[in-house]
């Protein structure tokens, strides 16, 4: 189980600008989400999906650069941010649509997903426990993020209109911290506008 959470968690970190163009283990674990688990993390056809088909595969993705540091420090109003842009990708099978980006100074990274007719954001974590307020400040502006285990990643509902949304599409950084204020990376928001959009519409 543990090599099954390690590879989710994986997964859950690629960026990707198409989906033939994120890692094969990735590809597989949405593949089986979306397919035979018909959206349903905790379903038993998913999980038997992802043991017989996922497991064992290649995490890496094309071109990608590894990534260092912790992010951890004090809160504070994010200064323009130069890492890597926003990306878009589909879901195998017309699952659905994906923005993502990585931070600029860590291994966390944000995905807004639109699937089955939901949207909502996946957070990748190492981090144990069920979730809970992860503050997102953009351009010093806070929002409270409730995040929920389900059960293999971090997830949070969001509405297409929601005021998070339109200030990372409109912002030039963002930060996002840790439930007891420690912050976990700072995020670049060049490309967010067309990426978000892409996703949101998908979802009206």
């Amino acid at each position: 189980m543990q090599r099954l959470l390690t590879l989710l968690f994986a997964c859950l970190a690629a960026p990707a600008m198409a989906f033939d163009h994120v890692s094969p283990a990735q590809q597989c674990v949405w593949s089986c989400l979306y397919g035979v688990g018909d959206g349903n993390a905790a379903s038993d056809a998913y999980h038997a999906c992802v043991n017989s088909n996922c497991v064992g595969l290649s995490t890496d993705r094309p071109g990608a650069e590894p990534q260092t540091g912790t992010g951890a420090g004090a809160a504070a109003a994010p200064a323009p941010v130069n890492g890597p842009g926003w990306t878009i990708g589909s879901i195998a099978g017309g699952g659905g649509v994906f923005a993502n980006v990585d931070a600029a100074d860590s291994p966390r990274a944000l995905s807004l997903v639109c699937a089955a007719g939901r949207s909502y954001l996946i957070l990748d974590t190492e981090l144990d426990g069920p979730g809970g307020v992860m503050p997102i400040i953009v351009d010093g502006t806070r929002f409270d993020v409730s995040f929920a285990r389900n059960p293999d990643w971090l997830e949070a509902d969001i509405a297409p209109t929601a005021p998070l949304l339109a200030a990372l599409s409109q912002g030039q950084g963002a930060q996002l911290l840790s439930t007891d204020g420690n912050v976990l990376g700072n995020f670049s928001l060049s490309g967010s506008s067309r990426a978000i959009a892409t996703v949101t519409e998908a979802c009206r």
